[in-house]
């Protein structure tokens, strides 16, 4: 996530407060609730669990069409006018940027939903644990994290252990 990417989604908060009376979430908490959306993404995508942009494209299409009936959706419209024009994009741009920001809810959802169910059938709590292990070993070795802690040697190093500290 780049700064202008955080300071984009800032202003689409400030703009849901206004216009839909949304909440605003302080900027650390919503800092890492963005970024750990993008972080889910990239593994939904790495996973094959991508969705496809066209759908969203055409999501997006027919949205625009939908808000234009004020009566039903004036908040909806005046939200998506104010975002564009505090945006400074044109129609394609803003289409683009809203098409992205959609597609990392989507990947988000994709995993989560991949991730229940890998578990929902387990009801065996040894086997939950040797399931979730090597799935977070299989996760540490992808992304090639390195996890320390004072104390406990590499050859030591099992998520048991950290847990249990």
């Amino acid at each position: 996530m780049t700064v202008r990417d955080f300071e984009r989604s800032k202003k689409e908060q400030e703009i849901s407060h206004k216009t839909k009376g949304t909440d605003l979430k302080k900027r650390q908490i919503f800092f890492k609730e963005k970024a750990g959306l993008r972080i889910l993404s990239y593994y939904a995508t790495r996973y094959g669990l991508s969705t496809d942009e066209a759908f969203l494209n055409e999501e997006y299409d027919t949205h625009i069409v939908e808000i234009q009936d004020t009566d039903v959706y004036g908040q909806e419209k005046a939200f998506f006018d104010e975002l564009q024009q505090e945006l400074g994009m044109n129609d394609d741009q803003y289409k683009a940027w809203n098409v992205a920001e959609n597609l990392i809810q989507y990947n988000v959802s994709n995993l989560l939903d991949d991730i229940v169910d890998t578990y929902k059938a387990i009801t065996d709590p040894i086997y939950m644990e040797e399931v979730t292990l090597e799935n977070l070993y299989a996760l540490v070795n992808d992304a090639e994290i390195v996890i320390s802690y004072p104390g406990i040697d590499k050859e030591d190093l099992r998520f048991e252990k950290i847990l249990s500290l």
